[in-house]
């Protein structure tokens, strides 16, 4: 009963996540039609806001956050994790990372290559980049991989409390990281909310079908 419990409650917040993403990504291609404005409104003020609150200081902090999101720094983390997990003989737990990491890879070249939007100003960007802007690369890969993450360490804890405060700092880190795009002046908002929803839905998708198919294997694991 749990574990079916579990798998609707991960197909809900998918689905959740898949919405929200079609619902922002439609009103962004609106935009760039010249169609709709409030999105454009919103990414404005947001860009304008974290602009104008910018230092020396928030510069290299913003620079060493949206690090963590990178390729590089991803890529590391999951060969450390799936090393650790192989250790312990967790081979179901690597493919899930693998699963997460590899997918996120593809969607996020699929996504930017579909919608080709173009990034900020240049003038406004603290930092160098290329390629198109949504959605954000750092955001999606973030959400889709540490989320993994969180779920895989969740299942060492008993406590459901316990699941929920490690996938709560995961989601504010997420967050951070996803700000710190828009802070360096390379994204627009809309970019990272659809990039961490495109990231969270393939977490939750991944996890869901790992309940399916496994039930309660994973957790006999410990």
């Amino acid at each position: 009963m749990k574990s079916n419990f579990r798998l609707w409650l991960l197909i809900a917040f998918a689905a959740a996540f898949l919405a929200a993403f079609v619902i922002i990504s439609s009103e962004v291609r609106e935009a760039n039609a010249g169609q709709v404005e409030l999105i454009e409104k919103l990414d404005q003020e947001a860009s304008q806001i974290l602009a104008s609150i910018r230092s020396p200081k928030l510069n290299a902090m913003a620079v060493e956050i949206t690090s963590l999101g990178s390729g590089i720094v991803v890529s590391i983390f999951v060969l450390i994790v799936s090393v650790l997990f192989a250790f312990r003989q967790r081979y179901i737990q690597i493919l899930h990372l693998l699963f997460a990491t590899i997918g996120s890879a593809i969607l996020m070249f699929t996504m930017k290559s579909f919608f080709e939007r173009p990034r900020p100003p240049l003038i406004s960007r603290l930092v160098d980049v290329q390629g198109y802007s949504f959605p954000s690369g750092h955001s999606l890969t973030s959400a889709a991989v540490y989320l993994t993450f969180a779920f895989l360490l969740g299942f060492h804890f008993k406590k459901s409390f316990e699941r929920l405060v490690i996938i709560g700092l995961t989601l504010i880190f997420i967050f951070t990281i996803a700000i710190s795009r828009v802070y360096l002046g390379v994204h627009y908002l809309s970019d990272v909310i659809a990039g961490v929803f495109v990231g969270l839905f393939w977490a939750a998708s991944l996890a869901a079908i790992s309940q399916f198919y496994l039930g309660g294997q994973i957790d006999k694991e410990k």
